[in-house]
């Protein structure tokens, strides 16, 4: 499923680069470097990530799994997590993995090889956890605006529910100050929409 040509080209890259003498790398390209020898130590002699605890190798076995998986399923891993049993125990932790590499925290610390490499895989994205808020964040502001009542945790409508879920996470999250400010700003826009009582300080 990946691209061969860039695929091809970026290992072509990095092969040229590492022949060059590290004094003259800098420090991203010589960091690059350890993530490329990586991933080609691991197709040569081959790796698990339940087998080493170096994290340079660690992620280079995940990104050829999630890669792998991607070839033989046609899509990026996505559990749904309404379903009990959805997905299987691969999924789920190429689905975590994934998650984890697009938090604007963890792309802060990517390399270029590392970069690079992610953006050749088919339906990456290095926004993705963002794309999936807002989109469901215009399925909350739609319900609103169709039924002009909050969605109800109660509500037999399984689709209603995760709203309902997921505005509860916002509020939850907010409470212990891991929202960030332009989605709770988003929230603060829409209709409706309360924060709830504030969690009372305890006497003691």
């Amino acid at each position: 499923m990946t691209a061969p040509n860039l695929l091809r080209q970026l290992h072509l890259k990095y092969a040229q680069l590492g022949q060059r003498a590290q004094e003259a790398l800098s420090t991203d390209e010589r960091r690059s470097l350890r993530y490329y020898f990586a991933e080609m130590a691991i197709q040569k002699i081959g790796a698990s990530v339940g087998r080493t605890s170096d994290r340079v190798t660690a992620w280079a076995a995940n990104l050829l799994e999630l890669e792998e998986f991607v070839w033989s399923t046609g899509r990026l891993p996505r559990v749904n997590r309404r379903y009990a049993g959805s997905g299987s125990h691969v999924e789920v932790r190429l689905e975590q993995w994934l998650n984890y590499q697009t938090r604007p925290a963890t792309i802060s610390r990517h390399c270029d090889y590392q970069t690079d490499r992610l953006a050749i895989i088919p339906g990456y994205s290095a926004t993705r956890l963002d794309d999936q808020w807002q989109a469901r964040y215009d399925q909350y502001r739609a319900f609103l605006a169709d039924n002009r009542r909050a969605p109800a945790l109660r509500s037999a409508d399984p689709e209603e529910k995760a709203l309902a879920n997921w505005s509860a996470k916002q509020r939850l999250q907010r409470r212990n100050a891991v929202l960030t400010a332009h989605r709770a700003a988003a929230l603060d826009r829409l209709e409706m929409w309360t924060w709830g009582a504030p969690r009372k300080k305890s006497d003691g």
